[in-house]
């Protein structure tokens, strides 16, 4: 019996002395959706590099359904990068038509939905150049599902599209296999959160630990403020962070500041200035938790 679908064990990559992946560990079940969260140059893309065998690493291996990579039959794998580049001059039939014949697919009805709910057929006859980075992102969806993977890893495959297309190519793609492993990342917290039944963090190569349930890192045991004050950086407020010294982080020009007693904390803004919000916390707080931009 498979007990894991993707495994990481000790995995570095590093380049003109910089770790840009440094020890990783982790292991995915079959049919988990796991969401990578990090910010840029968090080392998010260099990972899937790695998983995908586009990089070599210097240090560790990595396992597809407790086997090697060079095991691995590759119709059981999907992968979307980030940047798609190849075949610029073929039209999008042309592109279609051609994978179809890698995989040795036929025309079929689970297909044509597929292609249909990517909304694809009113771009056929264009090509690749003549098309915006999400309608490409839209085009590889189509390509790396057509064989329906049973792992699908995907580097912000959604980015570029509107939340109505993001869903769309959620419920009607990439969770088209209810047993489907995914790995994705992602900028978007929200994706994440209504995706992701496990977050893994990531922050200058690191991975701090094994994927936790997206349900779990929003409760008191990881994080023990439900809501927070948002306000613009301003001399006063900052001043006031300084005297008081609740927990708090920048993000944007944004102080995000928790306290337990958000009403008093609520009063105190107040006085400061008059433009503020109180919000729930989200996974974007307790990354700044793990990433130790705040100390709890």
């Amino acid at each position: 019996m498979q007990t894991t679908a993707i495994s990481c064990h000790n995995v570095s990559y590093e380049t003109k002395g910089k770790y840009l992946v440094k020890d990783a560990n982790f292991s995915i079940a079959p049919g988990q959706k796991v969401a990578i969260l990090g910010h840029n140059g968090a080392g998010k893309s260099t990972l899937i590099d790695i998983l995908a065998q586009a990089l070599k690493p210097q240090q560790g291996s990595l396992q597809f359904f407790d086997a090697p990579f060079s095991q691995l039959d590759r119709k059981r794998l999907g992968i979307v990068f980030d940047s798609l580049y190849a075949f610029p001059l073929l039209k999008v039939k042309e592109i279609i038509a051609y994978f179809m014949a890698i995989y040795g697919i036929r025309a079929s009805a689970d297909l044509d939905q597929k292609i249909d709910a990517l909304e694809l057929r009113k771009h056929w006859d264009k090509t690749l150049t003549q098309l915006s980075k999400g309608e490409r992102k839209k085009v590889w969806l189509a390509l790396t599902t057509m064989h329906d993977p049973e792992i699908l890893i995907m580097d912000e495959a959604t980015s570029e599209l509107d939340p109505f297309s993001k869903n769309h190519c959620w419920e009607k793609v990439i969770l088209s296999r209810p047993d489907r492993t995914v790995l994705f990342t992602t900028h978007s917290w929200e994706e994440a959160q209504q995706y992701a039944d496990a977050i893994l963090f990531m922050s200058n190569g690191v991975i701090p630990m094994e994927p936790v349930a997206t349900s779990r890192l929003l409760s008191p045991e990881f994080l023990p403020y439900s809501q927070k004050v948002v306000v613009q950086s301003e001399p006063q407020i900052t001043a006031y962070l300084e005297r008081s010294n609740p927990q708090h982080y920048c993000e944007d020009r944004q102080l995000h500041i928790l306290a337990e007693d958000v009403d008093q904390l609520v009063n105190n803004i107040r006085q400061l200035t008059p433009s503020y919000s109180v919000v729930n916390t989200t996974l974007m707080d307790v990354y700044a938790l793990f990433t130790k931009k705040i100390a709890l």
